[in-house]
């Protein structure tokens, strides 16, 4: 009956008339067929020195009884960094317990929760927020949430000039211009002795012909306007420089908007985030009591099932339109950009502060007599370094795998009519307002004459 309920360590005490009894029996006894009958039981007089109760020990001898695995079918592919360190421990356990690996295929959770039941030795890999702690073991290993989001859009080319200085800095160009153009056209009219638009017309055009190229017409007349000439000369040569250097890195590298960097940003563009609903209910509980930060993020929560497809759709969505985001593992994240065949312009986001680590553990029968030789295995690979560096190792060869999409090699920029159409902007918008004031020009002139 104890055996039948996952309990090994059993002493049963009979009286015996006139004397007391002991009796217990090994479980992993091979003449005990690994729990399966009660072939061989040892006794003893209590009167006598105890001998055959030994007190607990680290060490252990299956006798080369079964340790089952019980494998999800379907489940996450073979080739998973996480499956095949799964298989790695289970190996490496029932090795150093002297136990034969058996995988035993299940077809759900239920399915598994009824094989684990039994008295034998039956271990099942889950995520453990999904189960209650006194069935798993310790952590086997853990796994950061990416949350993908989409790629900012570039700044359109008609908008790159403008990227070249800060908005205050314009402003103060403008604020340059304008006075030095009133000073000019206060100075020519002074040496004129004459104050009108035509004055007003030829400083404009001076101080724009001086903003743009450099140079002037004509020299200016008088002492003083040749002064701001020089002053304005060595100003606007300083700024044309660095507008000229700056504006050539921006209109050969991609300039992008504005980023989503983190979770408050993401929770403030208010954008749909698809999250597997296994997830979603382990990790953004109803009535967890989630505010702040978490309480935005779960408003934006939408579930989705665990087929591949589904999450394809999402990353597809977010790649082709960005109106999106989706929440996975950095695993699953690759493996879906290498079965789409295409490598993704979407930006990810590894954060895991608001649902934690997502921790994976075995899960067997609770308060199972092989359950603390099992913590023991596990604690003895994570102090010893195997753990990380077998999964680190099984990482590196996944994703050198499906690394399919080779950097292209940086090449000459052709600057092209995307790159300078705004200059062929403002172009048109000159002449048209050359034109325009050309004919009003000429229809006040037919007014006067008539």
């Amino acid at each position: 009956m104890f055996w039948n309920n996952g309990v090994n360590d059993v002493v049963v005490l009979v009286n015996c008339g006139q004397k007391q009894m002991l009796y217990v029996a090994d479980w992993y006894d091979p003449a005990n067929n690994c729990g399966e009958m009660v072939n061989n039981v040892k006794c003893q007089d209590c009167n006598e020195p105890i001998t055959i109760i030994s007190a607990p020990s680290t060490t252990l001898n299956l006798n080369g009884c079964p340790v089952f695995l019980l494998v999800k079918q379907p489940g996450r592919p073979h080739y998973y960094p996480a499956v095949r360190y799964e298989f790695f421990l289970f190996k490496l356990l029932a090795q150093h317990y002297n136990g034969t690996p058996l995988a035993l295929p299940v077809r759900s959770m239920e399915e598994g929760q009824a094989h684990i039941m039994t008295s034998k030795i039956m271990l099942q890999p889950t995520n453990a927020v999904c189960l209650d702690r006194y069935s798993l073991s310790h952590s086997t290993y853990s796994a950061e949430i990416i949350w993908v989001v989409p790629k900012a859009k570039p700044v359109p080319a008609i908008r790159k000039i403008f990227v070249t200085f800060q908005p205050v800095l314009w402003f103060m160009i403008m604020v340059a211009f304008i006075v030095t153009t009133v000073v000019w056209w206060c100075i020519l009219s002074w040496n004129k002795r004459n104050l009108n638009l035509e004055n007003l017309a030829i400083a404009a055009t001076d101080v724009s012909s001086l903003t743009i190229f450099g140079l002037v017409a004509n020299v200016p007349v008088g002492f003083a306007l040749r002064c701001l000439l020089l002053t304005y000369l060595i100003y606007i040569i300083h700024i044309n420089c660095g507008f000229t250097s700056n504006l050539i890195t921006i209109l050969t590298v991609t300039q992008y908007q504005h980023q989503i960097n983190n979770l408050e940003e993401l929770a403030d563009a208010n954008l749909s985030i698809y999250m597997e609903s296994s997830f979603m209910k382990g990790y953004f509980k109803p009535n967890y009591g989630c505010y702040g930060l978490c309480e935005k993020l779960q408003r934006l929560l939408v579930p989705i099932s665990s087929k591949p497809q589904e999450h394809i759709n999402v990353l597809n969505c977010i790649h082709e339109y960005g109106d999106r985001a989706g929440v996975m593992v950095y695993t699953d994240f690759i493996q879906y950009q290498f079965t789409m065949m295409k490598k993704l312009n979407v930006h990810l986001i590894t954060d895991s502060s608001v649902t934690g680590k997502i921790e994976y553990a075995i899960h067997h029968r609770r308060h199972h007599h092989f359950a603390p030789y099992l913590n023991y295995f596990l604690d003895l690979l994570r102090d010893s370094g195997i753990k990380n560096k077998q999964l680190d190792d099984y990482q590196t060869d996944f994703t050198k795998e499906r690394d399919i999409f080779n950097a292209e090699q940086p090449k000459a920029v052709v600057l092209t009519l995307g790159h300078l159409y705004f200059t062929f902007v403002l172009l048109g918008i000159g002449i048209i307002v050359s034109g325009a004031v050309f004919f009003i020009e000429l229809t006040l002139q037919s007014y006067s004459t008539h």
